[in-house]
């Protein structure tokens, strides 16, 4: 919920303007061959890999980003 009150209503506005970052540049919009990964660290995530193809990359405010943190 607080994510939601946060977020939506700049998004449902047109204030903000996000990005779904799926495709990579070995495996397309293929979700099952994703080899993104991200690792916690303290409170914090740590991404390593490589997005492709993503509409509005480098404009976005916010980027929703698909990546694995354990196993299948």
């Amino acid at each position: 919920k607080e994510q939601r009150a946060t977020w939506l209503p700049a998004m449902l506005g047109g204030g903000l303007l996000g990005s779904y970052c799926l495709s990579e540049p070995t495996a397309g919009s293929d979700a099952a061959a994703l080899a993104t990964k991200a690792v916690r660290d303290g409170e914090d995530w740590v991404l390593t890999g490589t997005k492709a193809w993503i509409t509005h990359g480098g404009v976005s405010d916010f980027c929703t980003v698909l990546a694995r943190s354990g196993g299948p």
